[in-house]
């Protein structure tokens, strides 16, 4: 696996799972041999995408590997999803190379690394609440502003073109 320091990949990486990924800790139910149940926690980065190039693209950077899905929503293009793979030190050097570049999923990655750093650890309870807090994490994030147009002030009926939109005012909004 090359991890690359290059900045401007790595602020494109934090890019590609900001847009198109995911963090996240899923937990399973199992049994020990005896049949005692208890929980496995499992840490997951992945992107998902229609193009093969980001796949083949965040392999050759940050390894991992990438293999078919699904088809997207409209059922038209064949999706792609590249998984961050590799022992607990990769994922955290990742995790810790996109860190400062991300925008949304900024806490995510911040209770992922926490995760991760437990390697070793048997904590049952810290793990379920990393894992609650990642689930609360992915309902509601309220550091994620609404957007905002410039497009307020004109009647439902008013089509803005494109003059207008890049500050050209002798231009007039067309009513369709």
């Amino acid at each position: 696996m090359i991890m690359t320091q290059d900045k401007t990949k790595l602020a494109m990486a934090a890019m590609a799972v900001d847009c198109e990924g995911c963090i996240s800790i899923s937990r399973v139910c199992a049994e020990t041999k005896i049949g005692t149940p208890y929980y496995n926690y499992n840490l997951k980065i992945s992107v998902v995408n229609t193009s093969q190039r980001l796949m083949r693209w965040l392999v050759r950077y940050f390894g991992g590997d990438f293999y078919e899905t699904s088809l997207g929503k409209l059922g038209k293009k064949q999706c792609f999803k590249w998984s961050c793979l590799g022992g607990h030190k990769k994922v955290e050097a990742f995790l810790l190379g996109i860190l400062p570049y991300l925008l949304i999923k900024r806490e995510q990655a911040l209770t992922a690394l926490e995760y991760v750093r437990m390697t070793g650890v048997e904590n049952p309870e810290r793990r379920y609440q990393l894992w609650e807090k990642m689930r609360i994490l992915h309902q509601y994030n309220e550091d994620v502003e609404s957007p905002t147009t410039n497009m307020s002030n004109i009647g439902s009926n008013a089509v803005k073109i494109e003059s207008e939109l890049i500050g050209d005012n002798e231009s007039e909004s067309r009513v369709i």
